[in-house]
């Protein structure tokens, strides 16, 4: 499915695909680690949304996901 969007010509200049996700999810970290290495580029993951800091401790912190360049 985010191949077909990325296909879409109204997708044409995207150059990264940027997300969230927790640290924990490791279904969504293979899938992104599975496309970076299937476009060969960089899957790039820092803290974004701190757990004290954005969801006073009720939630994970979030991720930010970052592959990218995508092969056009």
């Amino acid at each position: 499915m985010i191949e077909a969007l990325l296909a879409r010509p109204s997708s044409a200049e995207v150059t990264h695909l940027i997300t969230t996700v927790t640290n924990d999810n490791q279904a969504s970290w293979a899938l992104f680690e599975g496309l970076a290495n299937r476009w060969r580029t960089r899957l790039e993951r820092s803290p974004f949304f701190h757990q004290q800091t954005h969801f006073a401790g009720a939630h994970a912190t979030e991720w930010l996901a970052r592959i990218g360049p995508l092969p056009r």
